[in-house]
């Protein structure tokens, strides 16, 4: 016990000896420098496919180090398809902060869509928030607004439509055939009676 107890008290005056010897092997080993190289920010969404209710989101590019991406999203219930940009934030481990908007036409009628919300990052990218999307034909005009929640899916897997479809692809003994998800379509849009 003595022998603890002096070994304590010798090693507190020893420590800033010992710890200058040892400082400049501690500041080389914290010392990293960057090198000018572009450090992603936020995750690569290129190519990932999120099935949102009655429409798709397809990003096509990305630059990871600014988090601008731009893609496609097509409407299934009003049949347009419209360049969209979008930004991705980080917040946080994992977590970024997602907005997307465009607009595209049809004929008469024309859509602008508006997303706000987060995006976790993961090979399967939960994507949840606030959807808008505003319709406008020349007699009338409305908008759909709601909060959504999909996993995006990566073009390299193209049976998967989610992380639980890929499980059950992996584990459906040994077949080969593809995994089909399909989304639930919007009902028809409810032009009001004038």
């Amino acid at each position: 016990m003595q022998l603890s107890l002096r070994n304590l008290f010798r090693s507190g005056r020893r420590r800033a000896t010992r710890g200058s010897a040892r400082s400049g092997n501690a500041t080389r080993l914290h010392v990293e420098a960057l090198e000018g190289r572009d450090v992603p920010a936020v995750m690569n969404l290129t190519c990932y496919t999120f099935a949102l209710p009655g429409a798709t989101l397809h990003v096509t590019a990305e630059n990871v180090t600014t988090g601008v991406f731009v893609g496609t999203f097509s409407d299934a219930t009003s049949g347009i398809s419209m360049n969209v940009i979008g930004h991705l934030k980080p917040i946080g481990p994992n977590l970024d902060k997602m907005d997307f908007q465009g607009a595209g036409s049809k004929g008469p009628e024309t859509e602008q869509v508006v997303f706000n919300g987060d995006l976790h990052e993961s090979l399967f990218p939960l994507m949840f928030g606030n959807l808008t999307e505003s319709y406008s034909l020349p007699i009338a005009r409305w908008t759909v607004s709601r909060q959504v929640e999909t996993y995006g899916r990566p073009c390299f897997l193209p049976f998967a439509a989610s992380p639980s479809a890929l499980t059950d692809a992996l584990f459906a003994g040994g077949t080969s055939q593809g995994v089909s998800i399909n989304p639930q379509p919007l009902p028809p849009h409810d032009l009001p009676s004038l």
